[in-house]
């Protein structure tokens, strides 16, 4: 667990994984001020029992958690409770989690642009310790399907909801709906949507709804960059960041819109780091992209 506590903390494009305990939370933020904020991070494999992606309490007050990508965890993907109010979650991607978010004791949230998908619970807002539920006193743009339940919500909980997929509806709120999303390919955990999705329009003034994919770390996916390392007669030598997360296949083709070949194909030996891919040179100009998928 990376424990951060009464300090104002900035955590930006970082990677946390493999949590190896119970009860230890990826991110765990006590009595956070005003401005704490986390973006662009990962969260993954906290398989124990009781872990969460991010756990904010104890009086913490206005953190930001934006643009991160959290998913495999036994518990919550992000958890708010003991006294803390005014958290914000949004841009983010939760999935394959027990809970997406959770609200509780009186703490207040707001959940917005968020896609949280294949987890037990999407929201949960209850009673905990305290004497009141929780309360997500805005939430909108927000994608929630394929999950096992919606909402839960308990303990006279509170839930402002508008212009959001909520599988299983009615729920109360202006632009709400009910339609498959059509996510690209989700058992590859591609949650972007296509063309076709009527989501693309159906959030506040026309936008779109659910995460602003790709989210997250850069050094996790989904942002790999090629780069072209040294030219030698006969060969490139073409370079990115590897996630172990990933199954990477360079292709080449003599032109952008021609027959993509595959040039090499690369399986990460467990760590992120720089791959150094060569690939013939057997016709001038040529195209090189790099296409991934996720192991699982």
């Amino acid at each position: 667990e990376t424990l951060f506590q009464y300090t104002p903390t900035l955590l930006e494009d970082c990677v946390f994984e493999d949590l190896p305990d119970a009860s230890g939370d990826g991110i765990d933020f006590d009595g956070a001020p005003v401005g704490s904020t986390i973006r662009r991070c990962t969260l993954r494999h906290g398989g124990q029992t009781n872990t969460d992606a991010i756990d904010i309490g104890s009086g913490s007050n206005g953190v930001l958690i934006e643009g991160c990508w959290l998913y495999d965890f036994s518990d919550k993907g992000v958890s708010i409770g003991e006294e803390s109010h005014g958290i914000t979650v949004r841009d983010c991607l939760i999935h394959d989690t027990g809970i997406g978010v959770e609200v509780k004791d009186g703490c207040t949230s707001e959940v917005a642009q968020t896609t949280i998908t294949d987890c037990d619970q999407g929201f949960r807002l209850r009673i905990k310790t305290g004497t009141e539920g929780g309360h997500l006193t805005d939430s909108f743009n927000n994608i929630l399907w394929g999950n096992k339940e919606t909402l839960v919500l308990l303990d006279d909980s509170t839930i402002v909801a508008h212009h959001s997929l909520l599988q299983g509806g009615p729920v109360a709120g202006d632009g709400n709906l009910d339609e498959d999303p059509r996510f690209v390919n989700p058992n590859g955990m591609d949650y972007r949507l296509p063309p076709n999705s009527p989501l693309r329009t159906a959030g506040v003034d026309g936008g779109c709804l659910g995460a602003p994919l790709p989210v997250g770390a850069a050094g996790a996916l989904t942002q790999v960059a090629l780069e072209v390392l040294a030219n030698a007669p006969g060969e490139v030598a073409v370079g990115f960041a590897a996630d172990p997360e990933r199954r990477y296949v360079l292709e080449s083709s003599a032109s952008v819109g021609g027959d993509w070949q595959p040039a090499e194909v690369f399986l990460p030996f467990g760590g992120e780091g720089p791959v150094d891919a060569r690939a013939p040179l057997e016709s001038a100009p040529v195209f090189f992209r790099l296409q991934s998928d996720l192991r699982k």
